[in-house]
C-alpha cells in the first residue's frame, strides 16, 4: 500500500515529522508484514498502529492493559475525528452491546480492549465477522512469563489471532531484553517480522543511586524534593501502606506543592482524579506503587525517585523512563538500603506460586469435577485463601494444561475432567523456571543498586545495546551491616546477600521456621536460599536434610537418569520426603 506518510501524519495527527523508527514500522504494517517495536516510554509507539490503522481498510483491534490509557487515546482520536471506541468493564452492559453492534456494522476504525475481553465468546464472534486487518498488542512484554509485568490473559492473544485468520500484527513495548523479545515473537507466532529497536539510551536522563544504609530515606527524599526543578515528580514505593506513610511524612514537613498518594486500593474515581491532576500539571508530586504507570503522559516530569527498589531492571527502566519525556534534563534516583531486597523476596513469594500450591489446586479441581461443572473465582479465593495475583497465575498454568477454561471475563472457570497429567507437570516445571528467573532478575537489580559507577552502561548492557565488557568496573560499597531485631551484628562490615544472611542464621542454630520468622519471610523462601547455597557450594545437602533422605533422593535420580523435573522424583519417594528436601538434593546435581 503506497501512502504519503508525511502528509497523513500532518493531516490526521497534526504532527510535522516522524520520530526514529516510526516510519519504518508503519511501512512494514502497510506492506502486510508483522512488526515488533521496542521504543522508550513516550517516544510515540501508539502513533504507529494509529496511523497504520487509519490508512488500512478494515478494523484495528488494540489490546491494552489499562483502562485509563485506553480512554485517553480514544478521546484523543475522537478529537481528531477518527472513529475509535473502547469496550471494557467500566461500561454498562447496554453501552457494551451498543458498541458491539457498531463494531459489527463497521462504525469504527480502531477499538481498544483489555486482554480479559478476549475471553468473551460474544466479543470474539463479533470480531470474526468484522474485517480485522490490524492487531496491535501494546505493552507486549506482559505476554511473557519472564517479563516484569506478566498478565496471564495476554496468553489468549495468539489463539484469537488464529481465529481472525492472522491479521497483520504489531507488538509494542518499552522494556524488553533480547530474550523477552524472542519470547514475544514465539508467543504471538510472528514469523520474520520487521523489528524496530530504537535504542534504550536516554541522554537527557541522569541515573543515580543514593546509598542510605545510614540515615533516613525520608530525609533524603525531602532534600531531593526541596531541590527539585519546576515540573512533576513521581516517588515509587513498594506497598500501599508505604505510599500513605511517605505521603503523610512529606505533608508534615511541607513540600513545594500538593502531594497525593496513589495505589490500586483507592476508589476508581479517586485514582482517575489524581491521574488527571498530575497529567494536567496541577498536582506536582505523586507517591505511588507501580499501579501508577501505564498511561502517564506528562512530558515535564523532572524526577522519578524509587523510594523502594523494584524487583527487576526492566521494571526500573520503564518507571524511571517516565522522567524527561520532553527531552530536557531529568533525574532518576534510586534510594537503596541493603535490606530492600527482603520486600522484593516477599513479593516474589506472594505472586509466584510454588509447585505444591499449583498441584494442590489441580487436585482439588480434579476432585470437584464430579460435583461442579464450573466454579466462580470468589469461591476458590475463599477456599484456598490465596492472593488474587497468585491465583490468577496458577489458573493460567492450569488453563494451559487443559484442566480449566475461564469464562465470564475470567471470573469463573469450567473444569475439564479429561486432562493430561503430563501437560500439568510441564506447567509446574515452567513455573519453577519462572520462579528461578525472578530470583535472577532480583540479583541483577541488586547488582545495579550496589554498583558505584556505570549505571547507564549497566542498563544498556542488560537490554543488549552494548556488550557487558563496556560496563565500567565497580568498587563494592562499604555499608553498615544488615540489622535484625534479635540478632546483633557489627555495623562495620560489608552487607551480605540475602541468602548469605540465611546461612549465617542457620550456622547460629536457627531452624528454617525460626529464620523465616526472624526475617519476615516465608519458609519456602528460606528453603530456596538453602537450595541456592548448595548450588553455590556453600552448603552440602547433608547439612540441610538427613543422610537417609539424601540417599533416597540420590537413588531415585540415578534410577531416572534425570533431575530436571521434580515431580517424577517425588512420585518415586515416600510421602514424608518434601519438595523442599528434594530441591536441596537436586541443587547439588544441577550444573
Amino acid at each position: 500500500m503506497q501512502v504519503d506518510l508525511v502528509s497523513a501524519l500532518r493531516q490526521e495527527f497534526g504532527l510535522k515529522r516522524f520520530r526514529p523508527g516510526q516510519k519504518k514500522a508503519i511501512r512494514s504494517l502497510l506492506g502486510g508484514r508483522d512488526a515488533l517495536v521496542v521504543m522508550p516510554t513516550g517516544y510515540g509507539k501508539s502513533l504507529i498502529f494509529q496511523l497504520a490503522g487509519v490508512e488500512m481498510e478494515g478494523l484495528t483491534v488494540v489490546i491494552s492493559p489499562l483502562i485509563a490509557l485506553m480512554k485517553d487515546q480514544v478521546d484523543s482520536l475522537r478529537a481528531k475525528e477518527i472513529p475509535a471506541t473502547v469496550i471494557n468493564s467500566s461500561l454498562s452492559e447496554e453501552r457494551q452491546r451498543r458498541r458491539l453492534r457498531g463494531l459489527a456494522k463497521g462504525k469504527y476504525k480502531l477499538v481498544y480492549v483489555a486482554p480479559e475481553r478476549l475471553r468473551s465468546a460474544a466479543f470474539r464472534a463479533v470480531l470474526r465477522k468484522a474485517n480485522v486487518t490490524l492487531l496491535a498488542v501494546d505493552e507486549a512484554h506482559c505476554i511473557c512469563q519472564w517479563g516484569h509485568d506478566f498478565r496471564p490473559d495476554y496468553m489468549l492473544i495468539s489463539g484469537v489471532r488464529e481465529e481472525l485468520d492472522r491479521p497483520v500484527t504489531v507488538a509494542l513495548t518499552a522494556a524488553a531484553t533480547p530474550a523477552i523479545r524472542k519470547a514475544i515473537l514465539r508467543h504471538l507466532r510472528l514469523t520474520k517480522p520487521c523489528q524496530v529497536v530504537t535504542g534504550f539510551d536516554r541522554p537527557n536522563l541522569t541515573y543515580e543511586v543514593q546509598n542510605v544504609d545510614s540515615g533516613s530515606k525520608g530525609t533524603v527524599l525531602r532534600r531531593l524534593l526541596s531541590r527539585g526543578d519546576d515540573g512533576g515528580m513521581i516517588v515509587y514505593v513498594g506497598t500501599r501502606k508505604q505510599a500513605e506513610r511517605v505521603t503523610e511524612n512529606l505533608r508534615a514537613y511541607g513540600t513545594r506543592g500538593p502531594v497525593c498518594y496513589y495505589h490500586a486500593g483507592l476508589e476508581p474515581r479517586k485514582r482517575e482524579a489524581i491521574h488527571s491532576a498530575f497529567t494536567a500539571g496541577t498536582l506536582p508530586v505523586v507517591v505511588a506503587t507501580n499501579a501508577f504507570g501505564l498511561g502517564i503522559d506528562r512530558p515535564d516530569v523532572r524526577m522519578v525517585v524509587h523510594y523502594t527498589m523494584p524487583g527487576s531492571l526492566e521494571a526500573y527502566y520503564q518507571e524511571a523512563g517516565r522522567a524527561g519525556r520532553d527531552g530536557k534534563p531529568a533525574r532518576a534516583v534510586l534510594l537503596y538500603r541493603a535490606w530492600d531486597r527482603d520486600l522484593q523476596e516477599y513479593l516474589i513469594e506472594q505472586s509466584t506460586p510454588t509447585a505444591e500450591e499449583i498441584q494442590q489446586l489441580a487436585d482439588h479441581l480434579r476432585s470437584s469435577a464430579a460435583f461442579y461443572d464450573d466454579l466462580p473465582l470468589w469461591k476458590l479465593r475463599r477456599e484456598f485463601k490465596l492472593p488474587s495475583s497468585k491465583l490468577n497465575v496458577i489458573l493460567a498454568h492450569l488453563e494451559a494444561a487443559g484442566l480449566v477454561e475461564r469464562f465470564d471475563d475470567g471470573q469463573a472457570i469450567e473444569i475439564n475432567s479429561d486432562w493430561s497429567s503430563d501437560l500439568l507437570r510441564a506447567q509446574i516445571e515452567q513455573l519453577d523456571r519462572q520462579r528461578l528467573h525472578r530470583w535472577k532478575q532480583l540479583d541483577q537489580m541488586v547488582a545495579y543498586a550496589e554498583a558505584d559507577v556505570g549505571h547507564r552502561e549497566i542498563l544498556l548492557a542488560h537490554f543488549g545495546q552494548i556488550s557487558p565488557e563496556e560496563v565500567p568496573s565497580s568498587t563494592p560499597r562499604r555499608r553498615t551491616r544488615y540489622k535484625h531485631n534479635r540478632v546483633r551484628q557489627s555495623c562495620q562490615s560489608v552487607v551480605p546477600d540475602s541468602h548469605i544472611v540465611t546461612l549465617q542464621l542457620w550456622q547460629k542454630g536457627f531452624t528454617p521456621e525460626e529464620i523465616a520468622a526472624e526475617r519476615d519471610l516465608k519458609v519456602g523462601t528460606v528453603w530456596d536460599h538453602f537450595a541456592r547455597l548448595i548450588h553455590e557450594g556453600k552448603l552440602e545437602p547433608s547439612n540441610i536434610v538427613s543422610k537417609k533422605v539424601e540417599r533416597k533422593v540420590r537413588e531415585v535420580i540415578e534410577r531416572l537418569g534425570d533431575c530436571s523435573r521434580l515431580r517424577p522424583i517425588k512420585e518415586d519417594l515416600p510421602d514424608e520426603v518434601t519438595y523442599h528436601e528434594i530441591r536441596c538434593v537436586v541443587a547439588a546435581h544441577t550444573p
